[in-house]
């Protein structure tokens, strides 16, 4: 199938559908036409592979703009009777993307449909762990949780969140392992000058070393740009170099102050230069991926193209161009956004 630039193959007489890519071993993507991937969404034919293969390469197609994201939405939709957590990672994952775009105007039919796909699942699994239960639901139950607290906003859920955080923050053992994770996530992004309080002091004094990392990169979510910008005065100064880097491109990452993070890099590069190692710095430029603004992503060019990072001119190239195919994914789908989501 390699030797020429095009091979058809035939089937031998009608189909009800095809799988490309048996089993999901192949590195390569599969584009399907719209009709035959629903089709493949409900033959019940697919192992998990193969789903996750299905997902993750309608979303690339969407992506580089070769399908649209109503496609991908209606590819997804059926698929709320999922069981796999990779799979609907593959799912959900796309959709903070979305969410980027959305904006006021057209955050409310975002988080409706996710409550629609998300909704069900989360409510066959329930909050607390069931007896037996695989270990893998754990899993699922987080993602679940965390895509109905910060893409959908979820009151209730949200509401819910807060208190088994607190209950947490008294005693661990009060809450599934698997939920903590989503719980922080939800409490900070709805969360404020109490709840960065918070995080900080379990920051400093944690009883992990997995809680202080946690609740670190939890400081650079919250939706508030003065709380960001102490952020990132503390990644120049208290936080260890070796995480320093990371915290920072988390911050750039941030929906509410990624522009203002950015304004902080231009500003402090010498500091940066001497404060971290010099193969470390492409770290912090990979967190500029998140961003869709066309505006900051040609501000971002400029300056590193007068502040290249020597020997790493690959990884900077690869971060600008992640970030270009967002922008231009925004371009495609902001103007429909509100017919898409309807």
């Amino acid at each position: 199938m390699l030797s020429d630039r095009s091979l058809t193959v035939d089937l031998g007489g009608p189909a009800a559908w095809v799988a490309v890519n048996d089993g999901g071993w192949g590195y390569y993507r599969v584009h399907y036409p719209t009709e035959l991937a629903q089709r493949l969404t409900v033959a019940g034919r697919l192992d998990e592979l193969e789903r996750f293969n299905l997902v993750s390469d309608a979303w690339a197609t969407a992506l580089a703009g070769r399908s649209s994201l109503a496609e991908f939405l209606a590819l997804v939709r059926p698929l709320g009777h999922e069981d796999d957590p990779d799979v609907w990672a593959a799912m959900l994952g796309p959709l903070h993307l979305v969410d980027r775009i959305a904006g006021d105007a057209h955050r409310p039919a975002l988080q409706r449909r996710v409550r629609e796909l998300v909704g069900p699942a989360f409510e066959r699994l329930g909050w607390e762990p069931s007896p037996g239960e695989g270990d893998r639901t754990g899993t699922l139950r987080g993602h679940l949780l965390d895509a109905l607290g910060n893409l959908a906003g979820d009151p209730d859920v949200v509401e819910r969140a807060r208190a088994l955080h607190a209950s947490y923050l008294d005693d661990r053992s009060s809450v599934d392992n698997d939920l903590v994770p989503a719980l922080v996530r939800i409490v900070g992004r709805h969360g404020g000058e109490a709840e960065y309080t918070a995080f900080l002091e379990r920051m400093r004094h944690p009883q992990t070393p997995q809680e202080e990392t946690r609740y670190l990169f939890a400081l650079a979510e919250l939706p508030h740009r003065p709380l960001l910008r102490r952020t990132l005065e503390l990644a120049m100064t208290e936080v260890r170099v070796q995480n320093g880097p990371f915290l920072l491109a988390s911050a750039l990452g941030n929906p509410a102050g990624g522009d203002l993070a950015w304004e902080f890099v231009e500003e402090h590069w010498g500091d940066l230069e001497d404060r971290f190692p010099h193969k470390m710095l492409p770290r912090i430029v990979e967190g500029v991926t998140a961003q869709v603004d066309a505006d900051l992503a040609a501000r971002i060019r400029a300056f590193l193209d007068t502040h290249p990072i020597s020997g790493s001119e690959q990884l900077v190239e690869q971060s600008l161009e992640r970030l270009d195919v967002n922008v231009a994914f925004r371009q495609r789908e902001e103007p429909r956004l509100g017919e898409t989501l309807a």
